[in-house]
């Protein structure tokens, strides 16, 4: 899959972070070096598992690629650092190096 197909998911998923309210995430088992509050991380995995299916991945596929995506963020920025990628979205009609730098590193997850 196109890095830039995985752009356009992991943006979706951010952009959607903020506008859904219930949502479940799935316990991980090892504290994220930089954690972020439970409501953002469950609303980002809900508005990536619906961006990446609508964009043709299967239910696994999306679980797969929303998980590492959400580890990936929370391994490389803090919270701050995540609000503002989520910023720069809104700003540009290209994706932040972030989206890439994270879509490039779980692409391998939809092979799996």
């Amino acid at each position: 899959m196109k890095i830039l197909k995985l752009s356009v998911i992991l943006l979706s998923a951010i952009l959607g972070y903020g506008t859904i309210t219930s949502v479940t995430a799935q316990p991980t088992q090892e504290q994220p070096k930089n954690p972020y509050p439970q409501e953002v991380t469950d609303a980002y995995l809900e508005a990536c598992l619906q961006g990446s299916m609508a964009q043709g991945l299967t239910e696994k596929q999306s679980k797969s690629l929303c998980t590492c995506t959400l580890e990936q963020f929370q391994a490389r920025y803090t919270f701050d650092e995540f609000v503002q990628v989520y910023a720069e979205t809104n700003q540009s009609d290209e994706p932040p190096a972030a989206i890439f730098d994270v879509g490039t590193a779980c692409a391998a997850t939809l092979t799996q």
